[in-house]
């Protein structure tokens, strides 16, 4: 028909006419009108001539004709117009026949033809044309485009719902990243109502955001899911009893599958993040699942609140790649765009919930209402690496570290069962020479927990597999290097110019960087600990300077880093990169023989910054753990401390940290200052330590003894002989921690007192150490020591020689600087202990085992000679002394004061020596507990002349009552 009128109206016949300009929307309208053949629906015959216009537009370049050339072009370009305008009418008006299928099918049947182009789709659809889908988002931008796009956009995400990565992902992510590689379309994506759907967890979002099922693919175990094909089942299970080189196939094939989909994730990403206008809703994505996801900061997450491992492990992948172009420190690309105000004024993230650096909850409060009012209340607009930065803190902080605190609590479970395993199996093997009835019920339990152990070994490979890439890690490390460079700059504003900051650090801490959440701190800690600990090879080559700095300026920095767990936790990162000690220090050997540990040990033992500061920090953070708020910080301190002191004996051993060391005690070495702090509890840990595992020796011998005896044993009930062999096993690990704890204790105090001294006989330690020495010198050495001896003491790391050798060599050590014969002096005063017989009897078994050398012991002796004559002294000047007037008492220990000092609440008068000894540990008055200082005592002079007085005047009397 249209060609008939066509025909007419140019005076033609039909076979004479041709297409052009001026009638092709007639012929297109014409055939559109028609009753569409059911083999191929309007739709596909529009996109089948958009694909020939483009075949003839190529074609028409070999005409030779410029001018027809021309002609032609601007036709096809024309056609293509058309097509693409009534391919929109098409789908949203109903102005053409369609059949009903095709109708109902709506903007789908655009999906059919990107799927017919991959080879899949209905055969009667045409395969989408190169260049359509562009010229067509362009077209419709502004009528309607995002109506025709969200069924498109939301079959793309549901078919990737319950999908693994086993199974076809490939289709859908591609066609996901075609689609939002086209500006008009990638704009349309953030107006449909999936996009940040309003959702109550991150569970929701996972699964209703239009993102959410695309960065779900992953390998993680999901207890609320198993996408489909199974990887648990199909790569993870028996997987536990593979050997490693069949497990590492598996990780390595996952690894590179999860790969792919991560780099088509950040291309999908960069899709919206590269244009201005798609950015900010590309990041209110990412903060919403940032934000959504608070239930993964908790300790036992619900799982039906919270979106899956397998999320965050493609979310964190996908910022991390973010973060990659400003990583660098030294590139400097960071520095002046990441502002720390971010925390306090963003609207992005909220902060508000999470414990900071150095603010408690009245200040920040404070602070947050400030910011709230007038024209603080205004959000400033951030840098895009800004952005980034902050969001990768907070997605590794519910990703990757909660992914790694999940893998221990893993392990530990199925530790726990193995546990109880091994107990099951020990009860029914007495069951069955007792022929007792239960023991098929048990055989069951014992299969049950069998399964359960390999269930959850399988499982334990399936995290690995993710947690474990060394991609992931590495460039964890590398952005937490970045924030240790970035903390360090904001510390002390001369790391910008110096490159390293400079100690002690400017007071008061910057309020931007007290506000900052712990968790960036926490969360470095945790990573380097896992890093260093399973996967070390992830360090080798990269720069650790930035992190060891780091370590160094804030351990001994409350100001800036308030917990002081928090603190003694980067102590722990520095020894798993310590050499390890052997034979009590002697002697020391590389934990693991990797690059990483050459090279911090290289900073360790030459880095000015390290080389001045170090020890001082380990020291203060050694004073500080006493004083956390943690629920269990009464046994975690002693752990914390061992770790400290493993670093500090590494230390010792290098002549600059140990001239630092010396240091430390000489400028410090007063009343109530640093090192008296360090000694106190250095010592009270050994005392507690020691004391324990002499309790605890006796009872563990005297189970080894009735378990020795076959037919006692046996003859005990079942029950009675499961309590014992518990109470066996929980005190050989009490008491092998003890010990191992303790022996560090002493190591140090062994070590450091070769030359450092003074503090030890100061009048508030000496008495302390004497009466500690001689206490454990009475055991180790007297006639009661064979009571301490058990079978196999190795499984205890019990060495009782080389305890008695470590604390005899203290006495040795503090005796050459004992000029004034205090230590002799408080060695007589301890009457719970000391008695005149236990030195020989040391001397006797040092001499036998050859513990020390000939000329120590004779030392030894000597000392025994001067605390004799001490013990002389001392009974001659009790009996001169006693009596004293009321006023001359120490109002605490009710002893004869020296140094008296008024307490300037209480107004009690007490004894230097003895108030700074409690302030050590204690800094409250004691009879009122208002906090006091060392600088607040009152020296009471008069006080002080009127005994020295009495005292005069009783020796006198002595005197003359001689010479009558």
């Amino acid at each position: 028909m249209a060609l008939q009128e066509l025909a007419e109206e140019g005076g033609l016949p039909q076979v004479q006419l041709r297409l052009d300009r001026d009638n092709l929307e007639r012929v297109l309208m014409a055939r559109l009108m028609e009753e569409p053949a059911e083999a191929q629906w309007p739709l596909h015959y529009l996109l089948a001539c958009y694909g020939r216009a483009s075949d003839e537009f190529r074609a028409s370049a070999s005409i030779k004709d410029a001018a027809a050339v021309q002609r032609v072009q601007e036709s096809l370009l024309y056609s293509k117009q058309l097509v693409v305008s009534y391919s929109g009418l098409l789908l949203t008006m109903d102005m053409f026949p369609q059949p009903a299928v095709a109708q109902q099918r709506g903007a789908l049947q655009l999906l059919d033809s990107l799927d017919r182009r991959e080879g899949a789709g209905p055969p009667t659809a045409t395969p989408m044309p190169a260049g359509f889908l562009e010229d067509f988002a362009q077209r419709f931008e502004q009528e309607g485009l995002e109506t025709i796009i969200e069924p498109i956009a939301t079959e793309v995400s549901r078919r990737l719902v319950g999908m693994s990565p086993l199974g076809d992902y490939g289709a859908p992510l591609a066609m996901l990243q075609g689609l939002t590689a086209i500006r008009p379309i990638a704009r349309a994506y953030q107006k449909l109502p999936r996009w940040r759907p309003a959702v109550a967890n991150g569970r929701q979002l996972q699964t209703e955001s239009l993102l959410g099922p695309p960065f779900s693919l992953g390998v993680m175990p999901d207890v609320l899911s198993q996408p489909q094909p199974s990887v648990h089942q199909q790569c993870y299970a028996g997987l536990s009893k593979q050997n490693p080189m069949e497990v590492n196939r598996i990780h390595h094939m996952l690894r590179a599958i999860m790969k792919t989909i991560h780099d088509t994730l950040y291309a999908i990403s960069m899709n919206f993040l590269k244009s201005q206008d798609t950015r900010e809703g590309m990041l209110s994505w990412f903060a919403l699942a940032l934000e959504c996801n608070a239930e993964r900061a908790k300790l036992q997450t619900n799982p039906r609140l919270a979106a899956n491992h397998s999320f965050f492990v493609s979310l964190v992948t996908v910022l991390l790649r973010l973060c990659d172009p400003f990583l660098e420190p030294l590139s400097g690309k960071a520095w002046g765009k990441i502002d720390a105000g971010y925390v306090m004024r963003s609207k992005r993230i909220d902060y508000k919930d999470d414990t900071k650096l150095a603010v408690d909850a009245e200040e920040q409060r404070a602070v947050q209402e400030r910011l709230s009012s007038g024209d603080a209340a205004s959000t400033p607009s951030y840098h895009f690496i800004c952005e980034c930065f902050f969001l990768t803190a907070k997605g590794l902080h519910l990703g990757l570290i909660k992914m790694i605190q999940d893998l221990y609590n893993l392990a530990r479970t199925q530790q726990g069962l193995e546990r109880d395993l091994r107990h099951m199996d020990s009860m029914v093997q007495g069951m069955l020479e007792q022929n007792n009835p239960m023991v098929d019920h048990y055989q069951r339990q014992i299969t049950m927990v069998k399964a359960r152990i390999e269930q959850m070994g399988d499982m334990y490979i399936g995290y690995t597999a993710a947690i474990s890439s060394d991609d992931l890690l590495k460039n964890s490390v590398l952005f937490y290097r970045l924030v240790a460079a970035w903390m360090l700059r904001m510390a002390s504003p001369a790391t910008a110019t110096t490159g390293q900051p400079e100690l002690p650090l400017p007071s008061p801490a910057p309020l931007e960087f007290r506000m900052l959440p712990e968790y960036f701190v926490e969360d470095m800690v945790e990573l380097l600990l896992y890093v260093s600990r399973f996967k070390p090879m992830v360090l080798e080559g990269l720069p650790m300077e930035e992190l060891l700095l780091f370590f160094v300026t804030f351990m001994g920095s409350p100001d800036f880093i308030h917990n002081p767990y928090l603190r003694s936790r980067m102590v722990e990162v520095l020894t798993t990169w310590m050499p390890q000690e052997e034979d009590g220090g002697a002697s020391w050997k590389s934990r693991r023989s990797t690059q990483v540990a050459a090279s911090v040990l290289l900073l360790i033992d030459s880095h000015p910054l390290v080389l001045s500061n170090m020890v001082r920090s380990v020291l203060r953070l050694y004073v500080d753990i006493e004083h956390t708020s943690r629920n269990n910080a009464f046994y975690e301190k002693y752990n914390l401390r061992y770790s400290m002191g493993e670093l500090l004996l590494h230390l010792w051993n290098i002549p600059a940290h140990r001239e630092a060391w010396r240091r430390v005690a000489q400028q410090e070495g007063g009343y109530g200052q640093l090192y008296q702090h360090f000694a106190h509890f250095l010592e009270t840990d050994a005392i507690y330590l020691l004391n324990d595992a002499m309790e605890i020796l006796p009872k563990v011998k005297e189970t080894e003894i009735m378990m020795e005896d076959e037919e006692r044993w046996k003859a005990l009930p079942e029950e009675e002989r499961q309590e014992q062999e518990q109470t066996l096993n929980q005190n050989t690990n009490q008491l092998r921690s003890d010990l191992l704890m303790a022996g560090r204790n002493l190591s140090i105090i062994r070590s450091s007192t070769t030359e450092v001294t003074a503090p030890w006989l100061l009048r508030e330690m000496a008495p302390r150490i004497a009466s500690t020495l001689n206490y454990f010198l009475l055991h180790l050495a007297g006639s009661g020591r064979r009571k301490l001896k058990i079978k196999d003491p190795q499984r205890y790391s019990w060495q009782p020689k080389e305890v008695l050798a470590q604390i005899a060599a203290i006495y040795v050590h503090l005796s050459r600087a004992d000029d004034n014969a205090v230590f002799a002096r408080e060695i007589a005063n301890d009457e719970r202990s000391y008695n005149s017989s236990m030195f020989a009897e040391a001397s006797q078994v040092l001499r036998q085992f050859m513990l020390l050398s000939e000329g120590e012991i004779r030392e030894l002796e000597s000392l025994a000679a001067r605390v004799v004559s001490a013990e002389a002294e001392k009974v001659a000047e009790e009996e001169l002394l006693q009596d004293p007037p009321e006023e001359f008492v120490d109002a605490l220990m009710d002893t004869l004061m020296e140094d008296p000092v008024t307490l300037p609440t209480s107004k009690q008068v007490i004894d230097r020596s003895t108030i700074s000894r409690h302030l050590l540990s204690d800094s409250h008055d004691p009879f009122n507990r208002m906090p006091l200082k060392e600088e607040d005592l009152i020296p009471n002079t008069e006080l002080k002349a009127r005994i020295q007085a009495w005292k005069a005047e009783m020796h006198e009397q002595a005197r003359r009552k001689m010479q009558s």
